[in-house]
């Protein structure tokens, strides 16, 4: 009794000093910025009037004069952002630029808030302590996609509930939300295949569900707009944001590291197509070794945000699904322990704790909510809690400023210009580099756990997963 008083009085205490510091944050609080919202508004209203919305010169008009400027309005309104999202999407922003603007914000924030609170008790209902999942999610996938205005944590609720639908049974349905979180692709694609290879009570509904999305698109878009996503957008996307501060892909290492843009992007490729095949094979045995079909989604897009050619910060909550249910799975207590500090990683946006002080308080109480939630012992939350702080202040000290890149305008034929290679890009800074480093160490070490557990059956038996959990 005595220690849970304890425990409630310390999150009690980070509470009250979280919501002091978030109050502070001021024009930077999530809702506030949105910031990539009004590129998808302008290519909803492009498609409104029948244009192209990846051309430069469909979303220019909108972005520097509907919308006042891409970013930030007044401070760089003469910046123009590409709002490269797969043709399905786009029916779905057509539908929000019937709206006024300003009013678009609330049924986007909306959305994005739901769709966390449905992964969570999806979660939730797969074992995971609620408080916990909530915890993870909260800043990850909550606070980054709200302030970003991304659909990753749309795709993610999809793929969580399609997973906990997979885990009782219900596999068409499963089928049909996997497919559905083809809205982001990168993280979509690779639990459909592995779907579709081990489930096969699945197949049916995710091949049709697959299939209605691309005659959206195309219905939307038409279908050259729609092949030039494929083959013009994505490719362009990937070079114009190489070095991009807010960019984890390998790709984006090598190209800061001096590798050529095509090698970069070469071996970026071969990596997220290694990294899928690998997933692939880790999913089904360690669904088959813990019963826990769930694990045929969630390895595919935790292994998705690792390496390839473009993993943006919000696709790293993609990640966080597989974490938490390590943390649940019986294994070695060390295991365990490893997988943990996995979800802390993975569940703090360090880029953004850099950026934003005010988030000190709030990350601290994602920290000792988790080591709560998931009934660390004192001694290792006291040193989680210790370890998170110290990182947390380091980062903060030097907020570096922001670099900017003006880059030069491709044609891409009849003299008009791709809004991907027109985007402006910033600048390598050495300070953002090292606010990434916790995230990628999260990242691989959830591939060594994993990959690890998968192997380990055949090398020594299943005697690994035999002790209780810690």
């Amino acid at each position: 009794m005595k220690r849970r008083v304890a425990i409630a009085a310390g999150l009690l205490l980070l509470a009250i000093f979280a919501i002091r510091d978030f109050g502070r944050l001021g024009g930077s609080l999530p809702w506030e910025r949105m910031i990539d919202l009004q590129d998808f508004y302008c290519a909803g209203k492009a498609v409104r009037h029948g244009e192209n919305p990846y051309a430069l010169d469909s979303l220019a008009p909108c972005e520097l004069q509907t919308v006042g400027g891409a970013w930030d309005a007044g401070s760089t309104a003469t910046m123009v952002v590409a709002a490269p999202q797969p043709p399905p999407d786009l029916a779905a922003f057509a539908l929000l630029a019937k709206l006024p603007f300003r009013a678009v914000r609330i049924p986007t924030g909306a959305i994005i808030l739901a769709s966390v609170l449905v992964a969570a008790f999806a979660l939730a209902d797969l074992g995971v302590p609620l408080f916990a999942a909530l915890a993870a999610l909260a800043l990850g996938d909550a606070f980054v996609g709200l302030f970003l205005a991304q659909l990753y944590p749309v795709a993610i609720a999809l793929l969580v509930t399609g997973a906990a639908l997979l885990r009782r049974g219900h596999d068409a349905v499963a089928g049909v939300l996997v497919a559905l979180s083809l809205i982001e692709p990168q993280i979509g694609a690779p639990a459909c295949i592995a779907l579709f290879i081990w489930a096969s009570r699945a197949r049916a509904a995710l091949v049709a569900t697959t299939l209605a999305l691309i005659a959206a698109g195309v219905l939307t878009i038409g279908f050259d707009h729609s092949l030039q996503w494929l083959t013009q957008v994505l490719p362009a996307q990937a070079r114009a944001e190489e070095t991009f501060w807010g960019q984890y892909s390998l790709a984006s290492v090598l190209a800061v590291a001096g590798v050529s843009k095509n090698a970069a992007l070469l071996l970026g490729s071969a990596s997220y197509v290694a990294l899928l095949a690998l997933s692939t094979w880790v999913a089904k045995r360690l669904a088959a070794e813990w019963d826990r079909r769930e694990l045929l989604v969630f390895v595919p897009m935790a292994f998705s945000v690792i390496a390839g050619t473009y993993v943006h910060i919000a696709a790293i909550a993609a990640a966080i699904p597989l974490a938490l249910e390590l943390c649940i799975i019986p294994t070695k207590p060390a295991l365990r322990t490893a997988a943990f500090a996995v979800v802390i990683l993975l569940a703090v946006p360090w880029l953004y704790a850099q950026a934003l002080k005010p988030l000190f308080f709030t990350a601290l109480l994602v920290v000792a909510t988790l080591c709560a939630s998931l009934r660390l012992s004192a001694r290792s939350a006291a040193a989680f809690l210790l370890v998170a702080a110290t990182a947390l202040y380091l980062l903060a000290l030097h907020t570096p400023p922001a670099l900017i890149e003006r880059p030069e305008h491709a044609s891409i034929g009849g003299g008009a210009v791709l809004a991907s290679q027109a985007t402006t890009r910033f600048a390598f800074d050495p300070l953002r580099e090292v606010a990434k480093i916790p995230t990628w160490t999260g990242l691989l070490g959830i591939l060594t756990i994993a990959s690890y557990l998968a192997a380990a059956k055949r090398a020594a038996g299943s005697r690994i997963l035999t002790e209780p959990a810690a």
